[in-house]
């Protein structure tokens, strides 16, 4: 009897080791493959959006993505009036922009070698509320969760808003990222004057 019950006992001890080993697994892999930030600022090649503001044209702009070279990515945004180039540093916990240049005719050169002279975080986890960065002198934070936007391009469900205030305290942005899309509204108060821009059509690649 008692050769049967220490049997019995290391046969649950093997048991309960084996699922706590298999559960720490699925932890694992589901930290691992979680989607991270960059989910919220997707930047896949070919991609592109079309922005539209009743508030000022120059707010109205189109975005396409580039080029791509391991986690960096080259943005072009034309407003018909003026064209930047952008490189992104995309990763898991943040979308950096390190590098912008302004375009003065229709080339598209590559800037994704070129030396960073910009350091703004624009999305970091956690997307929490209340969760607080500091990048490039603006202070930004995660104010809510969860958001519900229309714009011309449909409504978006679960969205996530953050603010983000100059060094002077005098421009106050708020951003709107739908996981998966991006960048879906953005209002910019400056001056007692609020700008909104909203997305009009867009296509990710995948």
């Amino acid at each position: 009897m008692v050769r049967i019950r220490i049997i019995r006992r290391r046969t649950i001890y093997l048991a309960t080791a084996a699922t706590l080993a298999i559960l720490g697994l699925l932890v694992a892999w589901a930290l691992a493959n979680r989607p991270g930030v960059g989910a919220y600022f997707p930047l896949s090649s070919g991609s592109w959006w079309i922005y539209r503001s009743e508030d000022s044209p120059q707010a109205s702009y189109r975005q396409d993505v580039l080029y791509r070279k391991g986690n960096l990515v080259q943005i072009r945004v034309d407003n018909g009036a003026a064209t930047q180039m952008k490189v992104y540093a995309v990763g898991r916990n943040a979308v950096t922009l390190i590098h912008s240049a302004d375009v003065r005719d229709d080339r598209t050169p590559n800037y994704l070698d070129s030396p960073a002279n910009a350091n703004r975080v624009l999305i970091k986890s956690p997307l929490k509320p209340g969760a607080k960065w500091l990048s490039d002198g603006w202070l930004h934070e995660v104010v809510a969760t969860g958001v519900r936007v229309e714009t011309p391009a449909g409504v978006f469900e679960d969205c996530v808003k953050v603010r983000a205030v100059s060094p002077d305290g005098t421009a106050t942005v708020y951003r709107i990222h739908k996981k998966g899309i991006g960048i879906v509204r953005t209002e910019h108060t400056s001056q007692g004057r609020t700008v909104v821009t909203e997305l009009e059509d867009f296509r990710i690649n995948t």
